[in-house]
């Protein structure tokens, strides 16, 4: 039934609770002695036991027709390094080519060694005999691209190798406009904005 014109009905009025101070919601703080931080995914770092990468390792080998790989004197120079599996050339991208024509004693005895080590792991880990690579005739050989130098007064070896590898992922030209100078600077500031854009707190 409806209510009369000029009738006030009656409402309940809502008691506001009465919170104990000694149990009062208050804002999480993750700081020390502080509230346990939620858990989050740290899968990117966790280092794996050596038997895990290794399989790992394997299994990628065993997918792709092309590896790349980083070459490193300790403490002077890196290059980057890329092995076609079906034809077993080596092709290095060294911004220095100290892979091609350098006289050091690391170099020299890498381009000695390389071929007969790499071979060996090839076969030992069986990747040939997964790609039905018969090992019989099958050798290593080293080639090197013609790549841009980088400038002699920095140490952008490091950032060249990055240059060289997102680039050929990506079946892009190895050469630019600018110098060599500028493109290593501009690469480097794309590398820290990605960084600082994808950085997660632990």
């Amino acid at each position: 039934m409806a209510p009369k014109k000029g009738v006030k009905i009656a409402t309940k009025k809502k008691t506001e609770k009465v919170m104990n101070p000694l149990f009062e919601k208050r804002q999480e703080q993750f700081d020390i002695s502080g509230a346990l931080p939620p858990k989050k995914d740290v899968h990117r770092f966790v280092r794996w036991p050596q038997v895990v990468r290794i399989q790992r390792k394997r299994r990628i080998l065993k997918q792709r027709l092309k590896v790349y790989f980083p070459m490193n004197e300790p403490d002077w120079h890196w290059c980057l390094a890329e092995l076609d599996i079906r034809t077993g050339v080596v092709t290095f991208y060294d911004s220095l080519g100290w892979a091609k024509d350098s006289n050091r004693p690391w170099w020299k005895y890498m381009r000695t060694r390389l071929p007969y080590q790499l071979l060996c792991y090839l076969n030992e880990v069986g990747v040939l005999k997964d790609k039905g690579i018969p090992i019989d005739g099958y050798e290593i050989t080293l080639d090197y691209a013609n790549v841009p130098s980088q400038h002699h007064s920095f140490g952008d070896c490091g950032i060249w190798v990055c240059i060289f590898i997102y680039r050929l992922c990506f079946n892009l030209p190895l050469t630019f406009e600018d110098t060599p100078l500028h493109v290593a600077f501009a690469y480097r500031e794309r590398m820290i904005e990605y960084f600082w854009n994808s950085k997660e707190q632990i």
